[in-house]
């Protein structure tokens, strides 16, 4: 199985937890996630992992558990000895299970390789990547010489079209 922009990474997972077969992840956004039990995910092994395939697996999440850590038990994963084996991995979601986004709102996936325009209508860049604070998303954008970390916000951010694979914002002055 390739990955391709059809499977989006979700996170990572190092070790087992406990002795039943959990797994402890690491989700690079835990707090608004669509994860539970019955999601499919796609395990693409890390370097150090020789038991999983080098084009991934697909498991069932059985059970997952949100608190101080991410505890996940995937169905065909019975004990702790199964768990251990498939340890160090890159956890990947299908797109097409993500939930639908109200007008107006985007995943940063989506947004990364748009063209960047400042308000007159100038090629200023692209964005090159995103990531979210406690306050809100930061878009990463690449200009010629010089990045801009811009808030995705209405003060910075006045246009967005996906289709047109654009977007219209404002970075500092002395571009």
């Amino acid at each position: 199985m390739e990955v391709n922009e059809e499977w989006v990474e979700m996170g990572l997972c190092w070790r087992p937890h406990g002795i039943k077969g959990a797994m402890e992840w690491s989700l690079h956004n835990p707090e608004d996630t669509f994860i539970g039990p019955g999601t499919q995910v796609l395990l693409m092994p890390l370097p150090r992992n020789e038991y999983l395939p080098p084009e991934g697996k697909i498991y069932e999440i059985q059970e997952i558990h949100f608190g101080n850590k991410i505890r996940v038990f995937l169905k065909g994963v019975p004990d702790r000895t199964a768990a251990e084996q498939l340890s160090s991995y890159r956890i990947y979601c299908h797109r097409e299970d993500f939930p639908e986004l109200a007008e107006g709102e985007y995943y940063i996936r989506d947004l990364i390789t748009l063209d960047a325009y400042s308000p007159s209508g100038k090629k200023i860049g692209y964005v090159e990547s995103g990531y979210e604070t406690p306050a809100h998303i930061v878009l990463k954008i690449r200009g010629d010489k010089q990045y801009w970390d811009v808030p995705f916000v209405d003060a910075f951010v006045h246009e967005v079209d996906i289709e047109e694979g654009r977007i219209v914002l404002t970075v500092p002055e002395d571009y």
